[in-house]
């Protein structure tokens, strides 16, 4: 697949189609950053913590060892759970300040 150009240039051109209509929408700039930055604050703070969760879990059922030479405080399920649920949190706070100073 990745040598046929005719499918790498379709699924470039449908990657781009939702931010043009968006941008047909939108067309504030600053808007339009402030809600690509909640994107990568989701990429960045609870994906990883919900694929830490997750993938222990996952290792615990197939009674696969869940212990690496990496492990320390950090990596606990603990905290793993407490940033999943203080980035969702705050996610949502953020996305609903973005959503009443679009209305404002």
């Amino acid at each position: 697949m990745q040598d046929n150009v005719l499918i790498r240039v379709l699924f470039r051109i449908l990657a781009s189609v939702p931010p043009i209509i968006g941008a047909f929408r939108v067309r504030q700039l600053g808007i339009i950053t402030s809600y690509a930055g909640c994107t990568g604050a989701i990429t960045a703070l609870p994906f990883p913590a919900l694929i830490a969760i997750l993938s222990k879990r996952f290792a615990r059922q197939r009674g696969l060892a869940t212990r690496t030479h990496y492990d320390s405080i950090g990596s606990s399920d603990a905290w793993a759970i407490g940033i999943f649920v203080s980035s969702i949190v705050a996610l949502i706070y953020i996305m609903i300040n973005l959503a009443i100073a679009g209305e404002g």
